[in-house]
Order: structure tokens, then sequence, then C-alpha cells
């Protein structure tokens, strides 16, 4: 019966419904007829004999509805053909009938049947299917195994796996699927699988399998029992692991990597704020490759003040940053950075335009783990700024260390000049007109006014003179002195004027500042012997910051300039280093004390200004002096002077002076002025005598010993006469702002008998 289900279900050409499923039976009910026909005296009374077995037939090969038609054309045979009245005479229409009834009967029940068989072999046909389309389908390689260890199946994909045909499996032991080494434990493994049946075992394990070539691959392994009714067999599903462990090797890489990347990039997070300092660092930086001798890296500081572009810096060989005749001591610094591990020192650096600057050099070398220099760091500032600071702060020492010097001897001769000066205006009040004794005082007079200029200039220098500031236009200054610098200078000399118009107004001293002017102009006429120009400028400045060459540095701010320039000889730089020395001077023994520039210097500076100087040899020199330029509203001078000198009408004066000699000449004037005057040697005895009996005016020197000076003297002397006048005398400024915060006169020293009677006179007069 499976064979003739076997034969239905594989015939195609009779599928059931089809016309060749109906031809096919009646050409089976025709040939059962004709052989019934045939057969009809050797078997007489069995009509049906041959029909039955064609209906049957045509049932099991064409299907059930084949079958039905071929009972019908039995059925239709039988009538008319094998039940004929000459054959079966004694047959009447009644039994005819009842033998047709029971040949359908017969063939119906048979139809049945067979149609429940077929269906159930359908069936089974279908789950067969199934099972092979599964078994072949299966995307893990199967492996049906007998109990003698030998392939009794294989699957398609067993077959690609293991690259050998189903004929070529069929019968394998499994061991020549396996290497050598785990055919043992293979051979286990199946021996107790099938120890257990029929209970159903299973066991999971890696192994290794083998491909025709002998090519060995990794593979997952699930071995089993089933029972397949005839005998139990071992059923091994093989999944190759290649591709997975590749996966698994490539994710592990791929995490791997990662980890390395995220490694790096939470080390370039770190190294980030590093590189930042590198790139935006104020000074230059390079990184050298030490075999080369080139620079790797360079930041854009080095290369701007390389003067060049970055691209071209990275890569410029050490040595081109240095003059050919400094390259020796900087290899020598490098060499000893790398076996110390770091040297500073100073070179001169040479930029790409060839000018040369001087730098402040800081190198540290990087070894690696076998102890050779990996690299070197070299950083680069430029120190030009920091040693002309250093220059001018030398500078501006040595001038202070002098000028206190020189105010020292200043003051000391001015209290000299002082006595001489007052004994000789007595002493030619005392001797009346002509004679020679009166030409004698004169002369010796003169020659103390001329060395109060002296010491002037030495005052002025050390910032002590005592000034009047005013309010001053610089261009009414400066073309009222040239008027008379043409006498001054001589008529080989020609004076130019370049005065801006608009000019900003200044706060200085007046008579400085054309002492000043004319200073410059007889150190320009020393210059230019045979003759030359002189110009005097004037302009407006507005500066943004400090300007080389001034002496202080310039801050920002608003300038009047007043600029005399000579055609002159000019001045080399060692000597235009040090014009502004007091007694420095380059001219002939009696021709010039060196005090010129240095007055000018010193009033300038006293001024809250500044002084600049270029020259060159032969090409002449230029002089600028910077004054801060002050509102339009004018301070009122130190000292207001009336007119005339007027005398005293018996006010009493107390004099204080620590110079005996001084004050006894003070003394003398205002008695002879016709003022009661007192004197006293110090503050402690000039109050002592002030608690006495009142007093009109104090007119006392600043600088004092004792502890006390004038300013503090006349504070308390004030609280004793608040009525009390004050004027102070000195031989340098000094405190000179604090006279003016008290609106106290200030005269200087040294004076003349005029100047003391005039002050004292209009501070009594206030």
């Amino acid at each position: 019966m499976v064979g003739l289900e076997r034969f239905y279900i594989e015939h195609r050409r009779f599928r059931p419904g089809t016309l060749n499923a109906y031809l096919l039976a009646a050409a089976l009910v025709l040939l059962a007829t004709v052989l019934r026909l045939a057969l009809v005296r050797a078997l007489p009374g069995l009509q049906f004999t041959t029909v039955v077995p064609a209906v049957i037939a045509t049932a099991l090969v064409c299907g059930i509805r084949a079958g039905l038609f071929a009972t019908g054309l039995g059925a239709l045979s039988a009538w008319f053909v094998l039940i004929p009245e000459s054959v079966a005479a004694d047959f009447d229409t009644a039994l005819k009938l009842n033998m047709i009834l029971l040949f359908l009967q017969i063939t119906v029940t048979a139809l049945v049947f067979i149609g429940i068989m077929r269906a159930a072999l359908l069936g089974l046909r279908r789950k067969g299917r199934m099972l092979e389309s599964v078994f072949e389908a299966n995307p893990d390689a199967i492996l049906l195994i007998g109990a003698d260890h030998r392939i009794a199946s294989a699957n398609a994909r067993a077959c690609a796996l293991f690259e050998r045909g189903k004929a070529e499996l069929a019968g394998m032991r499994l061991d020549a699927l396996v290497p050598a080494g785990s055919r043992t434990r293979h051979g286990r493994y199946l021996d107790r699988l099938f120890r257990t049946a029929p209970h159903p075992a299973r066991f999971e394990l890696e192994a290794t399998g083998l491909r025709a070539d002998g090519r060995a691959f990794p593979a997952a392994v699930l071995i089993g029992t089933v029972d397949t009714g005839t005998g139990v067999l071992a059923i091994a599903a093989v999944r190759d692991l290649t591709q997975q462990r590749a996966l698994a090797e490539a994710l592990a890489e791929s995490r791997r990597r990662q980890a390395v990347l995220e490694e790096r990039q939470r080390a370039a997070e770190a190294l980030r704020p590093w590189a930042d300092a590198f790139r935006h660092a104020g000074f230059g930086i390079g990184i050298t490759d030490p075999v080369a001798g080139v620079f790797r890296f360079a930041n854009p500081a080095f290369a701007a003040g390389m003067r060049m572009p970055i691209e071209r810096a990275q890569g410029m060989p050490i040595m081109d940053c240095y003059p050919a005749d400094d390259r020796a001591r900087v290899a020598a610094m490098f060499a000893l950075a790398d076996e110390t591990g770091s040297a500073s020192f100073e070179a001169r650096h040479q930029r790409a335009d060839g000018s040369v600057y001087p730098a402040h050099i800081d190198i540290v070398s990087v070894q690696g783990e076998d102890g050779g220099v990996r690299y070197q760091v070299a950083s680069c500032r430029d120190i030009s700024d920091s040693r002309r600071t250093e220059t001018a702060l030398r500078q501006a020492q040595k001038m202070e260390a002098v000028g206190l010097v020189a105010g020292g001897m200043a003051h000391d001769f001015n209290n000299l000049l002082q006595v001489i000066i007052g004994n000789l205006d007595f002493l030619t009040e005392r001797l009346g007109p002509g004679g020679e004794a009166r030409g004698l005082a004169g002369e010796a007079l003169d020659a103390a006014l001329r060395r109060a200029d002296l010491t002037r200039g030495l005052l002025a220098f050390s910032r002590r003179e005592a000034m009047a500031p005013v309010r001053l236009d610089l261009n009414e200054v400066a073309s009222g002195m040239c008027r008379l610098l043409g006498r001054l200078l001589g008529p080989g000399i020609e004076i130019a004027m370049e005065l801006r118009p608009g000019l900003w107004g200044v706060m200085a001293d007046r008579s400085q500042a054309e002492a000043s002017i004319a200073n410059l102009a007889t150190n320009a006429r020393d210059a230019m012997p045979e003759g030359g120009r002189l110009a005097v400028a004037t302009e407006n400045l507005r500066l943004d910051g400090s300007e080389a060459g001034l002496q202080p540095p310039a801050e920002a701010g608003e300038f009047v300039v007043l600029t005399v320039t000579d055609t002159g000889s000019g001045m080399a730089p060692e000597v235009a280093a040090r014009v502004l020395e007091p007694f420095f001077t380059t001219k002939a023994i009696g021709k010039g004390t060196g005090l010129g520039l240095t007055m000018v210097s010193g009033f300038a500076v006293q001024s809250g200004g500044h002084i600049g100087i270029d020259s060159e040899p032969g090409l002449g020199t230029r002089v600028r002096i910077l004054l801060p330029r002050h509102s339009d509203t004018a301070l009122p001078a130190m000292l207001q002077e009336p007119a005339d000198p007027a005398m005293g009408r018996g006010e009493s004066v107390m004099v204080v002076e620590d110079n005996a000699a001084l004050r006894r000449v003070v003394v003398r004037q205002l008695r002879d002025a016709g003022y009661n005057a007192l004197g006293a040697d110090g503050p402690a005895q000039a109050l002592s005598l002030m608690r006495a009996r009142p007093v009109e005016l104090l007119f006392s020197d600043i600088a004092m010993p004792g502890g006390m000076d004038g300013y503090a003297l006349a504070e308390e002397a004030g609280r004793l006469w608040p009525s009390m006048r004050v004027v102070l005398t000195s031989g340098f400024a000094g405190r000179a702002g604090e006279a003016e915060r008290l609106g106290v006169p200030l005269l200087g020293k040294p004076y003349r008998r005029d100047d003391l009677l005039r002050t004292l006179r209009a501070a009594l007069d206030v």
C-alpha cells in the first residue's frame, strides 16, 4: 500500500481532477470489460470480476472522483454488456438491478476504504516531506549517527560544512570529521548517549571539525538521541563558529580600539589646556628635533617674533635663529641642556629680515626611556623692553644718586651764596655810588649771582628747585625767545620756527622754560661752529603708551611738545647716553659746566613731563620736551610780587635760620628796612620767643635740624598767633606742594635783598 501511495503521489500525469485521470478511468473500465468478455466462458456467473479491480486501481491512481467515474462506467458496462440477456437469459430486470446495486455497494465500500487509507497515507507523506524539509533546511549541519559511530544521514548544510557529498558522508565514521586528538573524547560522548537509550539524553560541547581538505574550524555541537522505531540514532547538530568567532574577535578588537580612542580622547582633553597654552602663549615656543637640528613645531608667537609664516618656522634649522658669531655659544648651551636637563641664557635672536634683538632662552631636554634626547622645548622671550627699562632704571638710579649729592651740595652752597650776596648787597649800599671799592663789590656780587645760576641748574636736575608754575602758552614763550636768540647765536645760524596753532596750555615755570630754550640753543650753537640751522617747533601729542627714548618713559596721555633741532655735528650713542648727567660735557675746559641739559631735564621732570634726545654723528641733534597738557584754568603763582619793594613799618618779624651767618645777614637787612626783626637758630628757640611776645610775620627756612621743619613750625606758630603771616625759604623745593596747600609764599635761595623785602611786604599786606 505504501508502494501504491508512493506511485500515486509521484505520478504527475494522472493528478486527481485532470482529464488524464478520467481518460485512464475509462480505459481501465474498457479494458476490464474486454477482459471479462474474453473470460466469460472460463468464469461464468462472475460478471464484475475484472471491473471491480479496475475501479479500485482507478481510485488508487487517480483519486476518489476518478474512482466514482470508473464505478459509473462499470455499472453501465455491466448493464449493457456484461449482463445481456443473450448471456444470461434467465436474468430478469429486477435481478439485473440487484446485481448492479451489489456492484455499486462493493465498489463504493472499496472507494470509502481507499479514501480513508489514501488520506492517512497522504498525511504521513506530508509530514515526512515537512520533516525532510526541516532536516534539509536547518541552518545547522545535522548528522544522524548509528551506534557503530557511522553516519546514517546528513543534511545539505552538513555536506556544505564538511565539504563532502551525501553519498560520501553516508556510512563514514564520525572520527573522520574531527581531529585525531579529539576522536577519543567524541567516542566517549556517543557511547554514553547510546547507553542511556531509550531514555533521552544530550550533550553540548565545543569541538573542532575537519573539512575535506583537512582545514579545521571551530564548532558548537549539540548531541542527542532519537528513536526511529527501528533503532536508536544519535543526532548531532553542528554549528560553524568560524564567523561567530571572527565577529567576536572583531567586536573585541572594536571595543579595544574604542577604548583606545576613548583613552586618546581623554588624553587629548587633558592635553588641550597645554595645547592652548602652547598656541596662545605670549612668548615664542619651539619644539626641536635634536637629530635633524630643526624645529618640528613652533607656536604663533615664535613665528611672529621671527617675522615669518608658521609653516616656515616649523622645519627651520635651529641655528638659523642666531647670528653666525653667536652660534657656537648657543650650540654649547643646547648641549648643556641635553646633559643637565635644562639651560637658561641670553642671546641675540635673528629674525627672517636679518634684524637682531636680545632674547632670553630657556631650554628643557626631554629624554626617552633609553636615556636619549627625544626632543627639546625652547622658549624665547624678547627682552628688548626689559633691557631698555633696566637701562632707564640704572640711569634713573644713577641720576637720583647724583641728584641727591648735587642737591645737598647746592643747598649748602646756596646758604653760603646767600650770606655772600646778602653781605655784598649790604656793603654795596654802604659804599655809595662810584669808587673802586664799589666796583669790586659789584664784581663779587655778579660772580656770586652767576654761581647761583650754577646751583639753580643742580637743583633743577635734582628736582629740588623752588618753582613758580603758571599757565603758559609755549608758542608765545618760544617766539619771544627766538627773537632774543638771534643776538645770542650769531649771524651764521638760521633760526626757523614751526609753531602749531591751537596749542594746548601747560603749567610750568616761565623763567625755567625760557632758560631751557636758551640752554638748548647754546648747545646747538656750539655744535655748529661753521653755522647751520636751528629749528624750534611745537605740537600737540597724544600718546597711547610708553615711547622709547624718553626720560623717564612716558605713559599714555596728552602732551605739548617743544622740539629744538640743529644741523650740527651730532653725538655718538655713548655720548648721547650720558648728556643728562650733571657736569658731563664734551666741550673744552672753561667752555661749559655740563649742567645745561641737566637743568633742561630737571625742568621737564619737575614739571611732570619728559625729555627725549635723538642724535647721530654728522646728522645733528633733536631734543624734545614733553609737558603734560593743562586745563585753561590758570593756577596762581606761588609768589605774588608787588611792583616795587616796600620798607617795613615796625612790624615784628621772627627770622628762623640754623645758619648763624645767614641769620645775622637777614636780621640786619630787615632791621635796616624798618622791621623789628628777631633771630632764632631753630624751631624750639623760635616757639619759646613767640610764646613770650606776639609776632606779626614768621620768616623761616624749611630744612632745619631738630626734627621739626619749617612747615611744622608754621603750623605750630599759627596756633599761638592765628593772625600771624608766614613766609618760608629754602635752597631746594622739596615739599613745595605743601607750601601751596598751606597757601604760604616760598622764597627760593639765594635771593636778593629786594626780593626779600617785596615778598615780606606782599605777605603782610594781604
